[in-house]
């Protein structure tokens, strides 16, 4: 006689693959979805401010006269001191100077017109603010306005030449 299997042969059933893909399809989509908000929000889903009409070193010298009333740790107070400066390169320079690092900054400085003397100084307070920020540094209380003083003179020796003519008063221009 011949020989019969005793069940039929099995057949793989295709429902978990139907619900494995509908599952993948799911979560591609509910990731598009995410994706696209975010590129919403970014691209300004949400009403950006003006620009600020001043020029960048009034902006700079603002912020830094400002700074001491933050009441700020050490290590805000020299982050918000790098940024005070980093902004200040990135609205005068053109520079992306609040996505580098300061060594990357110093490379990228020394292809502008911005004096060597003027870059090393500001390198020096560059590093100065990443110790604190990075390294726990702790300086004094008083060297927080020898800070800021240094930090304004590197804003007024890096205004283009025009600028202090026009940031003087009436009282103060020659005649």
């Amino acid at each position: 006689a011949e020989l019969r299997d005793i069940k039929e042969p099995l057949s793989p059933a295709l429902w978990p693959w139907i619900l494995a893909a509908l599952l993948l399809a799911a979560a591609a989509f509910a990731l598009f979805l995410r994706l696209r908000r975010r590129g919403m929000e970014e691209a300004g889903g949400t009403p950006a401010e003006p620009p600020d009409p001043r020029p960048p070193h009034q902006i700079a010298l603002d912020e830094l006269d400002a700074l001491p009333g933050l009441g700020l740790s050490v290590k805000e107070f020299y982050d918000r001191l790098s940024d005070i400066l980093r902004g200040y390169l990135e609205r005068s320079l053109g520079v992306s100077a609040l996505q580098m690092t300061t060594c990357d900054l110093q490379r990228s400085l020394s292809r502008t017109a911005l004096d060597p003397a003027l870059r090393g100084r500001l390198k020096s307070i560059l590093d100065r603010c990443d110790l604190a920020k990075f390294a726990r540094f702790l300086p004094a209380r008083e060297e927080y306005s020898r800070d800021i003083e240094e930090a304004k003179g590197i804003v007024r020796a890096a205004m283009p030449p025009a600028a202090p003519a026009a940031g003087r008063s009436a009282a103060q221009a020659p005649g």
